[in-house]
């Protein structure tokens, strides 16, 4: 296919948010400015062209820091293609959000530019209750065109045919449900274009950040994306890291802001992970999560999350014979039950299997936001019949184990594991506390002592980049989903929000612990005995 670079419609864009008014601030009144970072954009999105004329680009994405104009933009470029040059008879314009509040601050900056120029006014009919502006004067071209701000949480989006749509902050959607709505309604729409703008999200999965991966490592002449975003690993006062990630400091941005979020982030670390997604457009959780994208993709095969299936992969991680360690989470209604298959050598191998009911997986992924149906399909989660999973086929796979290694340990919440435990008893495999028993039994809480071993142990696994894990999706999940609580010196994992599953870093970080714990006995029982030396009571 041909493409050139036609400039025409990038300038007329241009031009036509020039004379659009800024609605807040101290520059209120004045006309908005497009910088040249924004104005690199829209002629990567606009200016090619196909020999007819139409459009090149279908969608498009920018990307960078809180409180750089994005939201005036994005009023900007609605009102170009509801009545301004991009516009089309009886268009159809939405605006997408994550929920009402903020969908709502996006049609509120269009109806506050209207208020403030009289012939957009003169032209525009503001249904503010249903969220709607609609296009009344017969001369315009884009007559009976109109826009709409949509949320996700809105469930009836039938009918849709967007000829242009943009989605604030997609980066924080839970999934891409209300994306693929608004791309799938262009479908016979003769030159559609659809838009993100937006902060980074750190999940690896997320649609977000993966448009932005596959468009950046294989790039096509139909999407555009656009990243301003600060190093990895760069200093929080350090302002060239700034305007990496806020252009808007190289025209009419003040650094005072970013200068007080900063000394605050540096004084406080709890602070330092909002700072570094809000200000630096980083790819870090704001809730201050445990483990961090890029280490947890590091502990995966080929520091990626790869689809082998499970019978290859134990048999390429583990030895028939070695010593094991088995962590057990075991779940009673809406999380996984979780199993995590430990090397008791070093680095620390690691095989998990993940348990969840088939009548469930469906519903349970919809609510969650997560693709668990794929993931079973795949092989990743185990769907037993019925509405729980039943504490015999989780014994089935740990006797497996116990047959096909040695076990120097099974380790297992407080919570629901008791059926597991006794129905590995009536499989040949009995647990118990000492050698007397086939399988040492060790309960391992998740508060107090216990909990804070487990948080310590599985810190210092990873932070050292000491793991490797087997590509489980969903294991990379509950490890990115994992935050500590700290209460009174004491440590312990739990979930950020309702919907986040942690049960396999429960599970793996107990199993840890113990390791732990018997190579610490192994260290004192190696001492050499020196006169007036005292072996420690643990």
């Amino acid at each position: 296919m041909t493409v050139v670079r036609d400039p025409t419609m990038a300038d007329k864009i241009i031009a036509f948010l020039r004379k659009l008014p800024i609605t807040d601030g101290e520059a209120a009144g004045q006309p908005f400015t497009v910088d040249p970072w924004q104005e690199a954009w829209i002629r990567d999105v606009y200016e090619p062209v196909k020999p007819d004329g139409r459009r090149v680009v279908r969608s498009a994405i920018l990307s960078c820091a809180r409180k750089n104009a994005k939201t005036a933009l994005i009023a900007g470029l609605i009102l170009a293609h509801l009545i301004g040059p991009a516009s089309v008879f009886n268009g159809q314009i939405y605006s997408a959000a994550v929920d009402r509040d903020q969908a709502r601050v996006v049609f509120k900056m269009v109806v506050d530019i209207i208020e403030m120029t009289p012939w957009l006014k003169r032209s525009l009919w503001v249904r503010d209750h249903v969220s709607i502006i609609e296009v009344t004067d017969e001369n315009r071209g884009s007559y009976k065109s109109t826009y709409k701000a949509l949320s996700a949480v809105v469930k009836s989006k039938h009918g849709l045919g967007a000829d242009f749509f943009v989605y604030d902050e997609f980066g924080e959607a839970s999934d891409r449900a209300l994306w693929d709505v608004l791309f799938d309604s262009q479908q016979l729409r003769a030159n559609p274009l659809a838009t993100a703008i937006s902060t980074q999200n750190d999940d690896p999965s997320h649609p977000f950040t993966k448009m932005i991966d596959n468009q950046l490592a294989n790039p096509v002449a139909h999407n555009v994306v656009h990243v301003y975003s600060a190093p990895e690993g760069c200093a929080l006062d350090d302002r060239e890291a700034w305007l990496a990630a806020n252009p808007a400091l190289a025209s009419w941005k003040k650094e005072a802001s970013i200068a007080t979020a900063a000394a605050d982030a540096i004084n406080d670390p709890s602070l330092e992970a909002n700072f570094r997604l809000r200000y630096l457009n980083q790819r870090v959780s704001a809730e201050s999560q445990f483990f961090r994208s890029d280490i947890i993709l590091a502990a995966n095969p080929n520091g990626e999350a790869p689809a082998p299936t499970l019978t290859q992969e134990l048999a390429a991680t583990f030895k028939d014979g070695e010593e094991v360690y088995i962590g057990l989470d075991v779940a009673k209604r809406t999380d996984f039950t979780a199993l995590a298959l430990l090397s008791a050598d070093y680095p620390h191998r690691v095989k998990a299997w993940f348990f969840k009911p088939k009548t469930t997986i469906a519903s349970h992924g919809k609510r969650d936001h997560r693709p668990y149906a794929e993931w079973a399909k795949a092989g990743w989660i185990i769907t037993p019949e019925g509405e729980t999973v039943p504490g015999e086929d989780i014994a089935d796979l740990i006797v497996e184990l116990a047959t096909r290694y040695r076990v120097k340990a099974l380790v297992y919440d407080f919570n629901h594991a008791d059926d597991v435990i006794r129905h590995v008893g009536l499989k040949g495999k009995t647990v118990g506390k000492d050698g007397t028993f086939d399988i040492l039994g060790v309960r391992w809480g998740n508060g107090g002592n216990d909990g804070t071993k487990a948080v310590n142990a599985i810190g210092d696994a990873f932070l050292t980049r000491n793991v490797r894990l087997d590509g489980n999706p969903v294991m990379n999940m509950c490890l990115a989903n994992a935050v500590v609580k700290e209460e009174q010196d004491k440590r312990r994992l739990i979930k950020p929000r309702a919907t986040a599953r942690i049960d396999g870093a429960v599970a793996l970080s107990i199993a840890m612990a113990m390791k732990q714990v018997d190579r610490d006995q192994e260290k004192v029982a190696f001492l050499p005995f020196k006169e007036g030396f005292q072996i420690p009571v643990f």
